[in-house]
């Protein structure tokens, strides 16, 4: 009995004391809990910020697909134009050839 009286009488400071002594786990967990909160938060914010620059590449990167794609459409239309005439030009060679032998 004798003292708890010395500690309750001790003043502000073995209060505090004594306080922190008797709930030091519940201050180490909550400067842990914080710790952790703060930690998760700035891991957040980092993969917030890294899904904001894929996103714009990713936004990038699909305007580029549309213009190659239509660069290759019309790439491939006049591939086919040159295909026709290259066959049509055969064509008239063959005929131009066939004609010069019958001149001989």
């Amino acid at each position: 009995m004798r003292l708890e009286q010395a500690n309750s009488q001790g003043g502000e400071a073995g209060g505090l004391a004594g306080w922190i002594s008797t709930n030091d786990v519940t201050l180490f967990t909550m400067v842990l809990v914080v710790l952790i909160s703060l930690f998760l938060n700035s891991n957040l914010i980092k993969r917030r910020k890294e899904n904001e620059r894929l996103d714009t590449a990713n936004k990038e990167l699909s305007a580029n697909l549309q213009v190659t794609s239509a660069e290759l459409e019309e790439t491939e239309r006049d591939r086919q134009s040159l295909d026709d005439l290259l066959k049509s030009t055969s064509g008239q060679l063959t005929l131009t050839q066939r004609q010069r032998d019958e001149l001989r």
